[in-house]
C-alpha cells in the first residue's frame, strides 16, 4: 500500500511529466539510458547551446521546440515543464541548483535520475555543449569539406 506520500509524489509526477515529441508527432521518444559514468560525458553544470525555441500546440497541449539554427541537431519538442529546467542549463548552475529551482517552482522532488535522463538526452540530440557534441559538429565538418558538391542551404 502506497503512503499518501507516495500518492502525492506520484500525482505530482503525472502533472509535470516531461514530455518529449519528434517534429513528426510520433509518440514520446524514450528516455535514453544513462552510461555507468555520466558525470565523466557531462559536466555537473549543463549548458545548452545557442538554439531556438517556440511554443506549439499539438494534440491540445502546449510544447516547446528545439530547433537547432546549424541544423546539427534533429528537431524536438519539450513540455513547458521540461523548457523551465532547460532555461537552467546556462553552466552556472548546478544539478542541485536546478533541482533546488524545480521544487521551489513545482512543490515536488526532481530527482537525479529523472534530471540525468532530461541531460542526457538532450545530449543525445546534440542539444548541449559537450564534448560529445564537438566530436560530432568536427566530424560534420569534416564531411561537408569533403563532398565535392553540396547541397544548397535554403
Amino acid at each position: 500500500m502506497e503512503s499518501e506520500h507516495d500518492q502525492r509524489r506520484g500525482q505530482a509526477t503525472a502533472r509535470h511529466r516531461l514530455i518529449f515529441r519528434t517534429t513528426s508527432g510520433q509518440a514520446p521518444i524514450p528516455v535514453l539510458p544513462i552510461g555507468s559514468d555520466f558525470s565523466s560525458r557531462m559536466d555537473n553544470q549543463p549548458k545548452l547551446r545557442s538554439i531556438e525555441a517556440f511554443p506549439v500546440q499539438q494534440d491540445g497541449k502546449t510544447l516547446i521546440y528545439l530547433k537547432d539554427p546549424l541544423n546539427l541537431a534533429k528537431p524536438i519538442g519539450i513540455s513547458p515543464v521540461g523548457y523551465f529546467i532547460l532555461s537552467h542549463f546556462d553552466g552556472r548552475h548546478s544539478w542541485v541548483d536546478i533541482q533546488e529551482a524545480y521544487s521551489k517552482r513545482f512543490g515536488s522532488l526532481l530527482t537525479s535520475d529523472e534530471l540525468m535522463s532530461f541531460v542526457d538526452m538532450l545530449d543525445q540530440y546534440y542539444y548541449l555543449q559537450s564534448e560529445r557534441f564537438e566530436q560530432y559538429r568536427n566530424e560534420a565538418v569534416l564531411e561537408f569539406r569533403r563532398l565535392p558538391t553540396r547541397a544548397p542551404a535554403h
